[in-house]
């Protein structure tokens, strides 16, 4: 029952379509994803090239490309001359589908029942101005949708993690908006501070604090493009920085953007 709930547990949501003549580039090289995006190409074609393995994915017309969260890449747009797409932005909170750590690939997808699902997309379109009772049947159907598309997934390969670690993780997520010390950390993994800090490092590739820090910009982007009204100082305090000036400069490392320079571009596909 909990991987149920935990799966319905969206934290963000928006439906946009795009629309461009000729060529468009989108560069998120430098800029992770803070949301997974599945795309509907009305018109054109693209090619996603992951820039963290080189790998690329090449959409056309009636496909939609399913985008992990985390992931950086350049998507490469060309029209004969329209290029019309619409995408789908959710993050759920702690989904074992859905994880806010992806373990998914790039992937095209073609459903069969195309009408279908061009009519789900383009529904989709109306959520944020739709009533309560029209948003629980308008997220009906992108459910329906996700449990189509979920087995047409590929996975990265999983690293199996010391299970005091993946305590230890499991500790930051859940506490990620207030003060943690490594010391803490530490005991929470049975070790002393000495053995935990590299051995820690040596598992995830950075260390403890860099890891606190890079999940709260990931949930402090999620407030940032949930309610445009939010300023950047509380939503600094919210995620647990102690300095707005601090969360600024950590921000901009791990996404290469200010906060209001990411507000700005992070909802594009």
């Amino acid at each position: 029952m909990s991987a149920f709930t935990d799966a319905s547990s969206l934290i963000f949501f928006k439906t946009e379509k795009y629309q461009y003549k000729i060529s468009n580039i989108f560069d998120a090289s430098c800029c992770p994803r803070p949301h997974y995006c599945i795309g509907l190409i009305l018109s054109g074609e693209a090619t996603f090239k992951d820039s963290s393995n080189g790998d690329e994915v090449l959409v056309k017309r009636g496909d939609i490309i399913f985008v992990p969260m985390g992931s950086r890449y350049v998507s490469l747009w060309t029209g004969d001359p329209d290029i019309t797409y619409v995408s789908m932005h959710f993050a759920f909170d702690k989904s074992e589908a859905f994880p806010q750590k992806s373990r998914y690939r790039f992937c095209r997808i073609a459903l069969p029942d195309y009408e279908k699902t061009e009519k789900i997309f383009l529904d989709m379109l109306a959520f944020s101005k739709a009533s309560d009772i029209e948003k629980l049947s308008l997220l009906g159907n992108f459910y329906s949708l996700l449990s189509e598309i979920l087995p047409c997934l590929t996975k990265k390969e999983d690293l199996p993690h010391d299970i005091r670690l993946e305590r230890v993780i499991s500790y930051i997520e859940s506490n990620y908006s207030r003060k943690t010390s490594v010391e803490e950390l530490a005991r929470l993994a049975n070790m002393s501070v000495s053995r935990f800090f590299p051995y820690f490092k040596n598992e995830f590739g950075v260390t403890p604090i860099d890891y606190i820090n890079s999940y709260r910009v990931g949930r402090a982007i999620i407030l940032l493009m949930n309610d445009s009204s939010l300023t950047v100082e509380s939503v600094s305090e919210a995620v647990g920085f102690e300095s707005s000036a601090y969360f600024r400069r950590v921000f901009k490392s791990v996404t290469g953007y200010s906060p209001r320079q990411y507000r700005k571009i992070s909802s594009e596909l």
